[in-house]
């Protein structure tokens, strides 16, 4: 991270807590974390998973793919700050979409007028060029009350048709400026809306689960417990760039999100750090299980349950032979 990009972070982090947002930092190993800042509202409505970067199209696809996983996960929007693409700098009030729209691009000026002042922008940028955000259902009701056909408001705007019905089935629909422009002209009315990031519907991405990597906490250990793991089809997915190391799903606990933090064979007081800073994020978002580390023995155990970490002893896990053993230890609290 370069120190214009950490104090780019310092900045993030205090636009969310002046806007009445919770925020946890990630700080270890800034460069290759998936994410850096986790703000979620007082009210706790709203909640976003950060990272921020200096170019929003040289930040590498597995980081942003573990970004947009950690935000289904955690059931919060995943958002890039950046100060530019790979042609200029990221213009003011316009939103850039990413990872075929499951990431939010925009710049630190953009998050102020979101976060601070519920400004949200109008424009948008993607492939095909700049867009707006306009009323499908609106340009249907204002076209038939001023007896305007379809066929002469798609030759105005040198558009098909099909097109123009397009537009009309759809509640919200991105245009070209320029149509949006003559639009409005045209049918005498505004039709720009406002891109309000937390009621865009989150894009369901399908999530293959995996195995650990040699990246992985305590590896041979990991290996061994996701071993267990797959023999009793548990969802498993491990990560490499988030604070997390993997995230469980146990048929029979309502396919409800489990959180394992790390696996652990000798506790310290950086390991203890991490821990506090995560069960911190999964309480914020109190909608998903408590916080689990897995640990090798008593005392690793007695130091997570001072700071409101479930343990779980590896042991117990080796030593289930069905399902509903694990989703008895996992249901500790």
């Amino acid at each position: 991270m370069t120190l214009h990009t950490a104090k780019v972070v310092d900045q993030v982090e205090k636009t969310f807590q002046e806007s009445s947002f919770d925020t946890t930092r990630i700080v270890s190993a800034p460069k290759t974390n998936c994410c850096d800042v986790i703000a979620t509202s007082r009210d706790r409505s709203k909640s976003l998973v950060t990272k921020i970067v200096e170019n929003i199209d040289t930040t590498s696809k597995e980081l942003f793919t573990e970004l947009v996983l950690l935000g289904y996960f955690l059931r919060a929007t995943p958002i890039v700050i950046g100060s530019c693409n790979r042609r200029q700098e990221l213009e003011d009030n316009t939103i850039y979409f990413r990872m075929d729209g499951h990431i939010l691009a925009f710049n630190l000026s953009t998050l102020m007028q979101i976060v601070k002042h519920n400004i949200h922008p109008h424009k948008i940028a993607q492939r095909g060029g700049y867009m707006y955000q306009i009323d499908g259902e609106e340009i249907k009701n204002l076209r038939e009350n001023q007896n305007i056909s379809r066929k002469s408001l798609s030759e105005a705007l040198d558009i098909s048709v099909k097109t123009i019905a397009e537009y009309e089935r759809r509640k919200m629909v991105n245009s070209q400026i320029k149509h949006v422009e003559l639009l409005e002209k045209i049918l005498q009315s505004p039709l720009k809306q406002p891109v309000r990031i937390f009621d865009i519907p989150k894009k369901t991405k399908k999530i293959e689960q995996n195995r650990p990597s040699s990246q992985t906490n305590n590896s041979e250990i990991a290996y061994e417990i996701s071993d267990i793991l797959a023999d009793m089809d548990i969802f498993q997915f491990w990560t490499s760039n988030s604070p997390f190391d993997v995230f469980l799903v146990v048929p029979g606990m309502g396919n409800q999100v489990q959180v394992v933090s790390g696996i652990f064979s000798n506790i310290q007081k950086e390991d203890l750090e991490r821990l506090y800073k995560i069960a911190r994020i999964v309480n914020v978002r109190n909608k998903m299980g408590a916080v689990r580390a897995i640990v090798e023995d008593h005392d690793d155990a007695k130091q997570c349950k001072k700071i409101g970490v479930v343990p779980i002893e590896s042991k117990e896990l080796k030593e289930a032979k069905e399902p509903k053993e694990i989703v008895k230890i996992l249901s500790k609290q």
